[in-house]
Order: C-alpha cells, then structure tokens, then sequence
C-alpha cells in the first residue's frame, strides 16, 4: 500500500464494514439506506480524528468494506497527512466515495491528500496496522476495564459483527478481545471512548 508506517501514527484504528457498496454508488442525500451506514463510517472517521479546531495527526483510521461477498476494498485516512476533512458526515462520506469510484479502475491509489485505498485483504491489512503495536479486538463479551497501552492498534466491528471467518485472518499478536461498556455502543462511539481513555492517562507508552 502507498501509505508509509509514520503516516499511520500510534492511534490505529480499524472498522469492518459489511453493508456499504465498495463501488462507491451510494446518494450522498440518502447515506443510511443507499450507502449502508456509510454515515456511520464518516462518524467513525471524526471520532477518531477530529478534535476541537484540529485533527488528530498521530491518529489513522483504516475501513475495510468487505464487499458482502464481492472483492474487498481498504480506505485508510491518515490524521497526518488528511486535508479537507470536516464534522459533517456528508462531506466526509463522499471523500470515502470519491476513493471507492477510484478503486474501480485503480490497485492503489491517493484519492485525496492523506486518503489512500486499496485492494489489500482483511488479513495482510491488519497485520501491516499491527505491525508495533498492541492490537485490540472489541467484542461485547470481551475483558472489561483493559489497560491500554500505546501505540495500539484497534480492530473494530459493525451492527454485523465480523465472521468466523474475519476473525480467524486477524493478526496472531491481538493481545485480546476487550470491551469498553455493558451497553451494546455504534463503532463511532467507541472509538470517542477510546479516544477519552487515551487522552486520559490511561495507556502507558511501551514503545
């Protein structure tokens, strides 16, 4: 992939998403519907990047659209090298269509200034993530009150959960499955607590 590790940062987050078309034919006036909680995905993308007045730089998020069947498609935005990212989901949804439309006709690819895609799999896309890092899977039913521990990696689900198959091609060096609340929270919502816990003190520096 065209992305270089610093690119990438100590914050690395990575969502599945099952339901949004990876040929990007989505209306940008109906993202919940036509676009699969692609609404959702823009959601996750602020959460992760976005602060008050300015965007995390040491913060990636990667999306994995499975294809529901069809070839996969990998969308990482880089919190340090991102341009034209904004709070409103619309906007942030059609620079994730704008990368799928060029998956199309492209391998890889910089759709915008700090947006990258791919067709690189679920597999060897979390293993170059985890690569240094402490890796993290979010389950519901996993370690409640973890210790975080930087830099991390964050492998995060949708309403669909991913498949026995997803899990079993996640990197050998996940650390664990944790679990952030007793309440069943959206992917978006996660990554804000996570984001808090961080922020908080609350992961050590093991690097």
């Amino acid at each position: 992939m065209m992305i270089e590790a610093e690119n990438l940062g100590r914050r690395r987050f990575l969502f599945v998403s099952h339901r949004t078309p990876t040929n990007g034919d989505f209306n940008l006036n109906d993202l919940p519907g036509s676009g699969g909680r692609v609404d959702v995905l823009a959601r996750c993308i602020g959460s992760s990047l976005l602060i008050s007045n300015a965007i995390r730089r040491d913060a990636s998020v990667s999306i994995y659209f499975s294809g529901d069947g069809a070839e996969g498609i990998t969308v990482v935005v880089s919190g340090s090298r991102v341009k034209h990212l904004n709070p409103d989901e619309r906007s942030t949804s059609a620079l994730l269509r704008n990368a799928l439309v060029k998956a199309r006709i492209q391998d890889e690819g910089e759709s915008s200034p700090g947006i990258y895609f791919s067709h690189k799999g679920l597999g060897p896309l979390a293993g170059m993530l985890s690569e240094g890092c402490t890796t993290y899977y979010l389950k519901e039913d996993g370690e409640r009150s973890p210790r975080l521990c930087l830099p991390a990696l964050f492998i995060i689900g949708d309403s669909r959960d991913l498949s026995r198959d997803e899990e079993s091609i996640l990197p050998k060096a996940v650390t664990g499955r944790i679990s952030i609340s007793r309440t069943s929270l959206q992917s978006d919502q996660c990554a804000t607590i996570l984001n808090w816990m961080l922020d908080n003190d609350m992961a050590p520096d093991t690097s």
